[in-house]
């Protein structure tokens, strides 16, 4: 007989121990220990801060862009360096947007009116690929 109460008297601890967890007696779920080990993951490279349109020709119509997230120096006359590709693209992507950044330059108003300031930072270059092989 002790021992069906015994058993009785642990399913009735369980069964309390749960409900109060579920109705939110003790606190916030947040609060709870199985939350607050979680830690949200960060992106841990920067957001772009401007969009460089390398293949820039108003004269040539396009069907489809593609965009290089790269981590680049802009210098005080417009010229953009790339220093290093946050993903690398192929090897042709990379000679080609090469090619394109010794003619490209970032026009002065944005850097006289501030929006793109020199120095180093993300960018997101973006290119045509059908105009790679011209």
């Amino acid at each position: 007989m002790k021992r069906v109460l015994t058993v009785c008297a642990g399913w009735l601890l369980l069964l309390s121990g749960l409900l109060s967890g579920c109705t939110g007696e003790k606190g916030d779920s947040a609060d709870s220990p199985l939350w607050g080990d979680m830690e949200e993951v960060e992106d841990s490279v920067p957001k772009a801060t401007a969009i460089a349109w390398v293949d820039c020709d108003r004269n040539r119509s396009f069907s489809s862009a593609r965009t290089v997230k790269v981590k680049a120096y802009i210098h005080h006359s417009g010229k953009i360096s790339v220093l290093e590709y946050v993903k690398k693209p192929p090897l042709r992507v990379q000679s080609y947007l090469r090619k394109r950044l010794e003619v490209y330059r970032v026009p002065k108003a944005l850097l006289e009116g501030g929006y793109i300031q020199p120095g180093e930072q993300y960018l997101q270059l973006r290119y045509i690929p059908a105009w790679m092989n011209d």
